[in-house]
């Protein structure tokens, strides 16, 4: 994301190939006033360029506004075009002109190149007692433009009967509720999984808002490119109002930005720190892999992640199994959600020592388990502290201005403590399934 202004931005994703009508307002819902809007433009659905701008400059009249946005993004708009012609070029010559969108770039006619409409996809969302919040992450589910997907809702806090209201309420029949009483995001997701009907299941999150083509461009990679066993998109904030949703931005954000990538574990362009320099990847809240591999290494560790000791870090072991299996992780910045983040400073801080944690504990699992990881790590090691601690290196580039020092010993905290809790989680964990004598055990393994 670009440079953060000190006060509050206004956000919106902007379609150039509509006429764009901006009508910020003001003040925000706390009622400081906006300094500035954040824009992401998009061309034929493919996000192009991101804009910081007064909030003033934009609240002209339509055709002023057009004219401003296309001579602003006019390289980039100039790169996609190019490219959108390139794709033409590649595409079979019978490919019929009537897709679903006329653009070579979308997911649909990307699609049809391929001669299918779409397989079916199953999509995961692990969810706890936030049933309000719930419908609305369902209601943008039940709106995606992908023809053939499953929904499957597993409630992580059975005690209480909000999730299956929630459901019900959507009166879907591709929705339906799972249960999982054992807590955490991992168990979750491993049950969905293992339910799921596809063979590519997207996984994301209860409180994010999904753009329409999000399914379909997350999916549509895999038909493209059979070495490629998982894809993560673009994570957006949903608002920039507070002083806390600015800050997470500085950290750093769930952006990846908005060009395409493809990730293979011997990959030499990603410096030395490759592939540990797990934020290139993408965030959980926005995946999908293929099924038959998730469960051939394992799913999601469930020493691991939220509601665990470990706090996080469940993802990003998946994505570094995938890589070690031999496939190739695709990030497709089309595929967009808008994610709730931290409002208030007290809760960033706890985020930002829990990702701390989390990203420390998962290297930690890592390492104790792959003799070739621990000597790939020790290697890396004074790379990683540069890394860490160094204010020019790319995960400190947008820490700039007032970012709080507070947030960065929080961050060095989580980092200090996650191979101990990595250590405590796991000794939890054996603990259960030796009382329970638990029949999955095999799920809670390490790899």
């Amino acid at each position: 994301m670009a440079d953060i202004a000190a006060g509050p931005l206004w956000l919106k994703v902007v379609d150039l190939d509509q006429l764009p009508s901006l009508r910020p307002p003001r003040h925000t819902p706390q009622g400081a006033e906006y300094v500035g809007a954040h824009l992401l433009l998009r061309l034929h659905g493919q996000p192009i360029i991101e804009l910081i701008l007064p909030v003033e400059r934009i609240r002209v009249e339509q055709k002023e506004l057009h004219r401003l946005l296309t001579d602003l993004a006019a390289d980039a708009i100039n790169a996609h075009v190019q490219h959108d012609e390139q794709l033409t070029k590649d595409f079979p010559t019978e490919l019929p002109q009537k897709t679903q969108q006329r653009w070579p770039c979308t997911w649909s006619s990307r699609m049809a190149a391929l001669g299918s409409v779409g397989p079916r996809v199953s999509i995961v969302l692990a969810t706890y007692d936030r049933p309000q919040r719930l419908v609305r992450t369902l209601q943008t589910l039940a709106a995606q433009t992908y023809p053939a997907f499953e929904v499957l809702v597993v409630d992580n806090c059975p005690d209480r009967p909000g999730a299956a209201t929630a459901v019900e309420r959507i009166n879907d029949r591709r929705f339906r509720i799972l249960v999982e009483k054992r807590p955490g995001t991992s168990h979750a997701r491993n049950t969905g999984l293992k339910a799921a009907s596809s063979d590519i299941v997207a996984f994301t999150d209860d409180d994010v808002d999904a753009d329409p083509d999000w399914l379909g461009n997350l999916v549509v990679p895999f038909f493209e490119d059979s070495t490629i066993a998982c894809v993560t998109g673009l994570i957006l904030p949903q608002r920039l109002d507070t002083r806390a949703e600015l800050t997470f931005e500085k950290f750093g954000g769930f952006s990846k930005g908005l060009v395409p990538r493809t990730f293979a574990l011997n990959d030499n362009a990603h410096g030395r720190l490759y592939p540990y320099n797990v934020g290139l990847f993408g965030s959980g809240a926005c995946a999908a892999f293929r099924r038959s591999l998730l469960l051939n290494i394992g799913g999601f560790a469930t020493d691991l992640g939220p509601a665990t000791i470990a706090r996080g870090g469940e993802d990003l072991d998946a994505y570094l199994n995938v890589l070690h299996a031999g496939y190739r992780l695709h990030y497709s910045p089309a595929a967009i959600v808008r994610h709730e983040s931290r409002t208030d400073m007290d809760a960033l801080a706890q985020q930002i020592y829990s990702y701390g944690v989390g990203v420390s504990a998962m290297i930690t699992r890592r390492v104790i388990h792959s003799p070739a990881e621990r000597r790939a790590v020790a290697r890396i090691m004074p790379v990683a502290m540069k890394y860490v601690f160094a204010s020019d290196s790319p995960k400190n580039a947008k820490k700039i201005g007032t970012y709080p020092r507070r947030l960065d010993l929080c961050e060095l905290a989580g980092l200090i403590y996650g191979p101990l809790a990595y250590l405590r989680s796991r000794h939890r964990q054996r603990r259960r399934l030796d009382s329970e004598g638990s029949g999955d055990e095999s799920w809670a393994k390490p790899l």
